[in-house]
């Protein structure tokens, strides 16, 4: 229950004349007019206010019985008083605040303070949407349908100014967060009379900067603005009252509006033709964004050298820069959206030239006390979704502050201000002069500490300070500050919050940067002395080592490059090479498999290095093996009746050795025996990607799944990054696992040696002297030729299969479609090309994707990551242009793997 003052006589409504006037008198003792109030006796008097007529608005002050009756709530018999509320706010989530937080800190206040066993509350919504004509429309609108006792809100001055002039003549009170603009302050008596502010105020924010630049010495400054329509930006009314401040006390300043075009060029044109010229101090009213970008591109022009300093309006501030242990107040610098470290270092080094000035965030117990109550109450009635960020913000507080503050003095004004009439007690309306007769001129205790409230009903106990960087820890604190003094806005002085800490400019340099460069702006103290003779001979000759030196290099690199080739280390005899197959533990001999065998191996669907015979569910898996150099190694056969090393070979040899990676199978050399051709690779026991995929033993949860596609995934953007550029045969059964369970991309490269896999028509499926011509030599009809051919298409794009005469090496988007066939296979283990509810063969499957139509593996609802479901469909886009790259893929498997 509120505290109420002490009760006063309560007024007769027999006092309302017949007439419907009461007198001067009977106000001024009743506290409904001010004492000091100029207007004639006549403007002064409350006249009778009757519903839907035009009354002449020059008379601010009506009121009567007949209003009283309209309003009137009894209060005996344990009856409530009822009041009308109006909530003003933006109901847009881009706003901050905005209703859905304000309405939680509401009934907040409502259940803590019991307000509904006393009071009625009847409450409405309004959205002003941070408009000038929206809001007092909207306005407008619910006034003809009721007349609220109170409005709450709007925050944003453009939507504030005509709805304060309209409850101006109504005499309602209009409580804001906002209004900061001095003009407010300036127009109180003649327009804004209704207006109680307990935000903070910009004639605020202009003494601080003046108080600032006295202190250093600084006479000149320039403002950057951004006319952005976001509402952390109404930047033209924040610096015309610090404008003010400046021109009254001799300091110059100059303004310019940033535009998109300057975004484009980098905010280059901003130094070079603006700062540069004649000013070392900036203020910056930019979005956090902007203002980040800008300085970076200042740090590489060499504005950050200790002779310049940026300052940041950071005064409109969002939830997330209201706790002073987030992230953005603590370390703005730092981006967590940017991948690449070495830019949030270069950033933390140029906000070292950085101040922030910022409204003293609150630190207080009560208030941590508060905003975990208020937090607390949301999550329990699942409200916790509207709080950003889960913390209570600065607008959120004061907000809260001007509701317990409103019902305290409507408390005590039903207390000693009751009419009575025929035994009957009716209230009368805390109207905008009753409100400033409890309120003005006071202090009421706040959530983080007592609210001062001064002559103009204004809260003025919200103070400000200067946040600078600490080099070492990166982190920014306030270090100087201007705090608000009860009932003045004289005499006020800098306060330094630690007598051991000033401000930091650049390395810990605490020397004020002068008003004017060393070598003045543009260099122009400094010119550039011309060299003499002697120095351009040092020059000329400094500059023909450094030519010969780099001659020389080149040469010797491509020395060294040709010996490499002509060594042919990679060669190697059979001699050196101990064979074997490797077939579950045992060795038999590759050339006494039984056709039954080679016809299982080729319905496989596996390429010849790693094959499997046997039928039924016991399949066994094989890979011709050796030991070189006491390692296993694994070989892939190839054929050519006739083969010269030509210089081509070697650079697809060297290509080959060069390319060095933890997920890619790593090349050893070539055999080029007549009867033993074989490229030799490393060995990985574990057997293919298909085969422990097709092994129901093998258990795979999704994060051993999303290891494995992301094995593939840098090993294939290695590959691309190569001189080597492409695969052109990427499928399962060409993903290796290691010991480790590592899994390596294997078979590419070497177009001389290998036959095109994409290069095979299916006119020649037919042609059994074709594929006999090309010696497979476990092939022994047309029928084994159409299984071993088709089923290895699967994972071929589409734009390949058409193409008559494809690269050997494929490209890199066909690349990225084959992915996309392998992890459908991790994800559902169904086979390559598994479609639902459809018995398709090879056949059928390849000619379906030929013809442009919508054949595609399918994915099973809730079998897989979304973003995985959504990353194959990219990859198996029908144009080449709309697939990803690996290096986004990369990407996306680092965010799916966090």
């Amino acid at each position: 229950m509120f505290p109420s003052d002490d009760a006063q006589q309560q007024p007769n409504i027999s006092s309302i004349t017949s007439t419907g006037i009461i007198s001067k008198d009977y106000l001024i003792k009743n506290r409904f007019i001010n004492t000091t109030n100029s207007l004639s006796t006549e403007r002064n008097l409350l006249y009778l206010y009757k519903k839907n007529q035009n009354f002449p608005l020059k008379y601010p002050y009506r009121l009567t019985g007949e209003y009283f009756r309209h309003k009137k709530s009894s209060l005996l018999h344990n009856k409530k008083p009822n009041v009308s509320i109006l909530m003003m706010f933006p109901d847009i989530d881009r706003f901050i605040p905005n209703l859905q937080s304000l309405l939680i800190v509401y009934e907040y206040i409502v259940q803590r303070y019991n307000i509904s066993t006393w009071l009625n509350v009847n409450i409405h919504y309004l959205d002003s949407n941070c408009s000038i004509s929206l809001a007092p429309h909207n306005l407008v609108q619910i006034m003809l349908k009721t007349i609220p006792d109170v409005v709450f809100g709007p925050f944003c001055d453009l939507a504030v100014a005509p709805v304060a002039r309209l409850l101006h003549y109504r005499n309602i009170p209009l409580v804001t967060m906002g209004a900061v603009s001095n003009e407010f302050t300036i127009h109180r008596h003649s327009m804004y009379s209704s207006i109680f502010r307990f935000g903070y105020r910009t004639d605020e924010l202009g003494l601080l900067m003046l108080k600032l630049l006295q202190y250093y010495k600084w006479s000149f400054i320039k403002f950057l603005y951004e006319d952005n329509p976001k509402p952390w930006h109404e930047c033209q009314v924040l610096l015309r009252p610090i404008s003010h401040a400046f021109a009254t006390n001799q300091i110059r300043s100059d303004n310019r509006k940033i535009t998109s075009h300057d975004a484009q060029d980098n905010y280059t044109s901003i130094f070079v033709d603006f700062i540069s010229n004649n000013a070392s101090v900036s203020m910056w009213c930019v979005s956090p964004k902007t203002f980040r970008s800008a300085i970076l591109t200042a740090q590489q022009f060499g504005f950050i050298n200790g002779e310049y300093v940026f300052i940041y309006l950071d005064t409109v501030l969002t939830q997330e820069n209201t706790d002073e242990k987030s992230l953005a107040v603590r370390q703005p610098w730092f981006d967590p959206n940017e991948t690449d470290d070495e830019i949030n270092q270069n950033a933390k080094r140029a906000f070292e030239a950085v101040l922030f000035l910022r409204q003293r965030l609150y630190t207080s117990d009560r208030f941590r006390q508060f905003a975990q109550e208020v937090y607390a109450y949301a999550k329990e009635n699942n409200k916790s979704k509207y709080l950003i960020h889960e913390t209570i913000g600065t607008d959120e507080t004061n907000f809260y502050d001007a509701v317990v503050t409103y019902f305290k003095a409507l408390k005590s004004h039903y207390s000693s201000s009751n009419l009575t009439e025929n035994n009957a007690e009716y209230y009368v309306p805390l109207d905008a002069i009753a409100f400033k007769a409890h309120i003005c001129n006071r202090t009421i205790e706040g959530v983080n500490k007592n609210i001062t409230i001064n002559a103009l009903c204004d809260r003025i106990d919200i103070g400000y300070a200067v946040y600078d960087m600490d080099p070492d820890t990166g982190e920014f604190e306030s270090v100087v500050a201007y705090p608000a003094e009860p009932f003045s806005t004289e005499n006020k002085n800098l306060q330094w919050i630690n007598e051991s800490r000033t401000i930091y400019f650049i390395d810990k340099n605490t020397t004020a940067i002068p008003h004017t460069p060393r070598c003045g702006f543009n260099n122009i103290k400094c010119p550039k002395k011309n060299l003499p003779i002697w120095g351009w001979v040092i020059v000329s000759l400094s500059s023909i080592i450094v030519l010969l030196l780099l001659v020389g290099i080149i040469l010797y690199r491509r020395a060294k490059f040709e010996a490499e080739l002509k060594a042919m280390q990679w060669l190697l005899k059979w001699e050196e090479l101990s064979s074997r197959i490797v077939l579950n533990g045992v060795t038999p001999s590759f050339n006494k498999l039984s056709t039954s065998q080679k016809r299982a191996s080729i319905s496989s669907h596996r390429s010849s290095d790693c094959s499997d015979v046997g039928s039924g569910h016991s399949r066994q898996l094989f890979t011709k093996t050796a030991v070189y150099k006491s390692s296993i190694v694994a070989l892939k056969r190839f054929y050519k009746v006739k083969l010269e090393i030509t210089r081509h070979l070697q650079l697809e040899v060297k290509a080959m050795q060069d390319i060095q990676h933890d997920h890619i199978a790593r090349f050893v050399g070539i055999c080029l025996d007549p009867k033993h051709q074989y490229i030799i690779t490393e060995y990985c026991p574990k057997g293919s990607l298909q085969d422990i995929l097709e092994n129901e033993e093998i258990k795979l949860d999704s994060l051993f799944k999303h290891s494995i596609m992301h094995d593939i995934v840098k090993g294939m953007q290695h590959l691309h990054n190569s001189n080597i550029q492409s695969h052109g045969n990427l499928k399962s059964s060409n993903c290796v696992v290691d010991s480790r369970f590592v899994c390596k991309v294997t078979d590419f490269g070497l177009p001389t040696l290998r036959s095109n896999p994409n290069k095979i028509s299916p006119n020649h499926v037919k042609d059994y002297a074709y594929y006999k011509s090309i010696e497979h030599s476990m092939i022994d009809s047309p029928d084994e030729i159409y299984l071993l051919f088709l089923p290895g298409k699967l994972w071929t794009a589409p734009e390949l299969l058409n193409d008559p005469n494809p690269r050997a090496a494929g490209t890199q988007k066909g690349d990225v479609y084959s992915f996309g066939v392998i992890l459908q296979e991790i994800e559902l283990r169904n086979g390559p090309f598994y479609i639902r509810d459809r018995e398709m063969d090879p056949a059928e499957i390849i000619e379906g994707v030929k013809s442009g139509g919508n054949v595609r593996p399918s994915i099973e609802p809730g079998a897989c990551n979304p973003e995985i479901a959504l990353l194959m469909k990219r990859c198996w886009s029908e144009a080449p242009a709309d697939r990803p790259d690996f290096t986004d893929i990369r990407q996306v498997m680092r965010r799916i793997n966090k």
